[in-house]
């Protein structure tokens, strides 16, 4: 008993011990889990950004390329200059600031494009009205259609730091609003974007003066990385209304006198004021990968800090910086020495351009290739909260063009730099990056005055596979939409002017991308083409479609089968309709070629979110009707079309979908499986279209889509959709070459208002590239102060 019993309890020991080292291995393998995915990079998918002199990615890309810079005169819009100037700083009122990086047309909102009324809009602060625009274009660089985020955990991580525009507002209380709490409110920012869109996930806004930018995107990859958003729009912005900002940087000199910011030269006396506003859109690797996303760049890792206690609050501590910059190395997996190129936070003052080279110097002095150094400063002026996101974008624009513009303003380099041989080489002249044989990687800092520090590293975007010729030049549909005539006309224009600036860019793509990542508002038109050159003069005269009613489409299945023309190039084109070939091939042994035709177009259409109001047919069409609505199943519809009646309830079943036998003239009724007399009457009995057309009429049915109809013939079934006004479209009566009575098929669909699933009609023809975001319409004016 006692020898039982050790053995007993020696047993339970082990089982314990094996349990204790299961869950020790369970809980490694999850603390091995969470530690790659802290480290796993984070797809950029969109950019968006209005900096001064430059609208958008392309246009801050030429202006960082070529030299330029959008530093301007302050217009008398914003303020009377000689009022408020000083040639010295630290005269009370007074700014040494004559010259600005501003945005033109800051003035004009589309505010009714966002739902917002004339008199809110009036009241709000113009760094909400920038950002909720560029959060837009962000999303639709990346593909994502913003009305379709409605409940999603996205997450809005905004900057902003600067109170002009509640300044102006207060000072005089009687002119104080309903909307002027939510209009002046710095959350706002954040929280107006996701009540707009419908987002369910985090809504913040970042003050850390300078660095705000850098920091929210680093909360953002935080966000994503432990599932908290599953998309994140990250941006900063900045808006100069009034004097106040530069007259409160002025009195302690750190606005420049010169009117110039110039980054590491001996001249620098402090950065040039400047606004505006950027935003990117970020997923996680495997979402980006899934969703099929066009990858910007990754962000391979970031860190933030404080300085501490120095001399000032203001004062920055190259231990803080050097700090900064080794952790977002160290959260990378990547060491000083894979760094190509920094974007630094160049404030161009003498001691804070020497204190951030000793920093990277610190880390890089045992380089055997130079790390290069720049900043865009001296192009777009220090944009303060937008700051950030001026350097991440251009550090992802240079990526992706493989060159590194020069630091503009920079011409003789301060004396007090440490030395060349400290592995820091200062860019001056547009230069090719540098080449490795593996990808490009960047870091960018951003310091802010309070003290708080943040550094990201960048890696470029894997470069696109080559792409086969025939992949290029296929037919496809483009669907243009807009919210009235005019913003569908702008929508046609921009296209026209895309396509024509580079006539080699591949029409599927450009179809694809352009479908499946944008809202389709309620005018409409379509082209189909093969080429952009072809799609360019079909858009000259593609006509506007208003707005439907109703989207209430029905099927009429005729005898004909459609055309043999281009069906085998069609099946090679259209991938959606080479698999339900296959699947119909495959289970009907290849019989009856008209019925497996006329079976592939219904479900493809039933795939793509056309759902027929009603489905008929006439003859043997009867018979492929009835299985479209889901009334007999494959295999009894062959049995049907070969002459044989099936046993009554073999493959039959109450429909799916109304249906309106010709033969009956009228709705099958919805709990009743058809039998043996209704098989035959379907070639016996005339059709009865009045009945079937009285059907249709109380389901809202506006138009007819015939699969397998002639358009050629002069029958009952056309002549009835003349006399009731009812639009007929007959697949496959256009000509065209491959694919193309397709396209025409879901363009005319589309032009009728219906909503097409171009993700599934597109599933696999082309891939995601950039294509012309939304134009907003400029010619709606609200005040800006």
């Amino acid at each position: 008993m006692a020898e039982s019993a050790a053995g007993s309890g020696t047993a339970e020991t082990l089982r314990r011990a094996l349990r204790t080292i299961t869950d020790l291995k369970q809980r490694l393998a999850q603390a091995q889990q969470a530690q790659q995915a802290a480290r796993a990079p984070i797809a950029v998918t969109g950019l968006a950004c209005r900096f001064p002199g430059a609208d958008g990615p392309e246009a801050y890309w030429r202006l960082l390329s070529s030299g330029e810079n959008g530093i301007v005169d302050i217009p008398e819009q914003r303020w009377p200059v000689d009022r408020y100037y000083a040639d010295q700083p630290g005269k009370p009122g007074r700014t040494t600031a004559r010259r600005l990086g501003l945005v033109t047309d800051l003035e004009r909102f589309d505010h009714g494009f966002f739902g917002i009324g004339a008199d809110e809009a009036s009241d709000m602060d113009p760094q909400q009205r920038l950002a909720l625009e560029q959060a837009w274009l962000a999303l639709e660089d990346a593909g994502i259609d913003p009305t379709r985020l409605a409940g999603t955990r996205t997450g809005v991580f905004t900057a902003v730091c600067t109170y002009d525009f509640a300044l102006s507002r207060f000072r005089d209380v009687s002119g104080i609003t309903a909307h002027s709490s939510i209009g002046t409110a710095h959350g706002a920012v954040a929280g107006r974007i996701s009540y707009t869109l419908g987002l369910a996930g985090p809504s913040i806004s970042v003050d850390t003066a300078c660095s705000s930018s850098l920091v929210a995107l680093h909360l953002a990859c935080r966000s994503l990385r432990d599932g908290e958003s599953d998309v994140a729009l990250v941006g900063g912005v900045n808006v100069l209304v009034s004097p106040y900002t530069n007259i409160a940087f002025s009195q302690p000199g750190m606005v420049s006198r010169s009117s110039e910011s110039r980054p590491f030269d001996e001249r620098a006396d402090g950065p040039v004021i400047g606004e505006g506003c950027g935003f990117v859109v970020l997923q996680r690797r495997a979402d980006a990968e899934r969703d099929d996303r066009r990858v910007r760049g990754w962000i391979l890792g970031s860190a933030i800090n404080h300085n501490g206690r120095t001399a000032s609050l203001t004062t920055p501590s190259v231990d803080a910086q050097r700090q900064a910059v080794a952790a977002s190395l160290e959260s990378a997996g990547i060491s000083a020495a894979d760094l190509d190129y920094v974007e630094a936070h160049g404030s161009a003052t003498p001691y804070g351009d020497i204190m951030e080279v000793e920093a990277l110097a610190g880390l890089t002095a045992d380089r055997s290739t130079p790390l290069f150094l720049g900043s865009c400063k001296g192009h777009v002026g220090h944009l303060q909260a937008a700051g950030g996101m001026a350097a991440l974008l251009k550090v992802l624009l240079a990526m992706e063009h493989g060159k590194i513009p020069a630091t503009l303003g920079l011409e003789r380099p301060n004396p007090g730099l440490p030395p060349g041989q400290a592995g820091i080489e200062l860019v001056t002249t547009l230069r090719d990056w540098p080449a490795r044989a593996d990808r490009r990687i960047a870091g960018a800092s951003a310091f802010g005055f309070t003290g708080t520090n943040c550094h990201i590293v960048v890696a470029a975007a894997d470069p696109a596979p080559p792409r086969t010729e025939a992949g290029s030049s296929a037919s496809c549909v483009l669907a243009l939409s807009g919210r009235d005539e005019r913003d569908l006309d702008r929508a046609v224009v921009a296209m026209r002017t895309f396509l024509a600036e580079d006539p080699t860019r591949s029409w599927p793509d450009v179809a694809r991308s352009w479908n499946c990542g944008r809202p389709h508002w309620g005018w409409r038109t379509t082209v189909v083409a093969s080429d952009p050159l072809e799609a360019v003069e079909a858009l000259r005269t593609a006509p506007a479609h208003r707005p439907m009613p109703s989207a209430g489409l029905a099927f009429h299945l005729g005898e004909s089968t459609i055309p043999d023309a281009g069906w085998a190039e069609t099946l090679r084109s259209v991938p959606l309709l080479a698999a339900l070939d296959e699947q119909c091939r495959a289970a009907t042994g290849g019989a009856s070629e008209p019925v497996i035709r006329q079976c592939v177009v219904a479900r493809a259409l039933l795939a793509v979110g056309v759902v027929p109001t009603v489905v008929t047919g006439v003859g043997v069409g009867e018979y492929v009707a009835a299985h479209v609505a889901g009334a007999i199943d494959l295999a009894g519809l062959l049995q049907l079309v070969s002459g044989v009646v099936p046993p009554t309830g073999a493959g039959a079943r109450a429909p799916e979908l109304p249906w309106a036998p010709a033969s009956l003239g009228r709705l099958w009724p919805w709990q009743e499986v058809p039998g043996t007399a209704q098989w035959k009457s379907a070639i016996h009995e005339p059709a009865r279209w009045p009945g079937c057309f009285d059907a249709a009429d109380d389901l809202d049915t506006t138009g007819w889509l015939g699969i397998g109809a002639d358009p050629a013939a002069d029958d009952p079934f056309r002549r009835m959709c003349q006399e009731r006004g009812h639009a007929l479209w007959t697949v496959g009566e256009a000509p065209g070459g491959s694919g193309d009575w397709w396209w025409r098929t879901l363009g005319w669909c589309y032009e009728q208002g219906v909503s097409v699933d171009w993700s599934t009609a597109l599933r696999g023809v082309g891939r995601a590239v950039g294509v012309p975001t939304h134009s907003f319409d400029r010619e709606v004016t609200v005040p800006i102060r």
